[in-house]
């Protein structure tokens, strides 16, 4: 035999022996699907294994499942609620907007106070007769009150009255201004300016003096006052004392008394 022969018997034989521990590998590490279950220390089949996890699986299933349902007709039937819902509040939203008046005042949703923990909850009543979903059910409203507890009315009538008001308090401020440059002038009008007409503070203070001098001679003239008085009176008793004196004296004469 050939040296070339040779090799090649051992390149074989090489090649027959890595063949063969590559097949014995394969069987050894082989994946068990047999339904052989577990015994002792031998764990059970692939296929066993499988099952197992396929039967636990759809063990939870079901209720999954149910769960599941549950959540998906409550999303469903909430969905189809939800345009109700939104016309419900789109109409009470315009009507606090724009419609609401002292005669028909904006809503409020109606709370009521829970005794037990004190918690507020709403007040809902179902649209249809009967029904007994708690999502078909809106929310009872009732009158709402703004903070000096009268009727709350809607945005656009307070915005109107809250221009009406900026609007008298700049009229006023305007007013006031007027006033107290008024008030100013009349104040400067009390003073005596350096080289201009007296004050009025100076007018007043002028005419007390005057009335303490008034009051001085008021007093000197008084007594003469009373004497003079006194002394006209004590006049017309004689004038009259002596007119009838003299009518007695024209009687006894038999003449006739003076025309006056």
């Amino acid at each position: 035999m050939t040296t070339f022969g040779k090799v090649l018997v051992f390149v074989n034989f090489t090649l027959s022996v890595l063949a063969f521990g590559w097949a014995f590998m394969l069987y050894a590490s082989r994946t068990d699907w047999s339904t052989n279950k577990a015994q002792g220390t031998r764990p059970a089949s692939e296929l066993v294994a499988r099952q197992e996890a396929v039967k636990n699986a759809w063990d939870t299933f079901p209720p999954a499942q149910a769960a599941y349902r549950d959540a998906n007709d409550l999303v469903t039937g909430q969905e189809a609620w939800r345009p109700v819902e939104l016309k419900f509040y789109a109409d009470q939203h315009a009507h606090l907007r724009s419609g609401a008046t002292e005669a028909n005042p904006a809503r409020a949703v109606q709370l009521i106070t829970n005794p037990k923990d004190g918690s507020l909850f709403q007040v809902k009543t179902a649209v249809a007769k009967g029904e007994t979903k708690p999502y078909k059910k809106l929310p009872d409203m009732v009158p709402a009150d703004d903070r000096r507890g009268k009727p709350l009315k809607s945005l656009s009538l307070n915005q109107k009255e809250q221009t009406q008001a900026l609007t008298d308090m700049a009229n006023g401020y305007v007013l006031l201004d007027m006033r107290t440059k008024a008030t100013q002038e009349l104040v400067d009008a009390l003073q005596t300016p350096p080289g201009g007409p007296k004050g009025l503070h100076d007018r007043i203070r002028e005419e007390r003096i005057k009335y303490e001098l008034l009051m001085k001679e008021y007093d000197v003239v008084k007594p003469l006052l009373v004497n003079t008085t006194v002394e006209a009176q004590y006049i017309m008793a004689r004038r009259d004392q002596l007119s009838r004196r003299l009518a007695e004296l024209q009687k006894a004469a038999g003449t006739e008394p003076p025309k006056k």
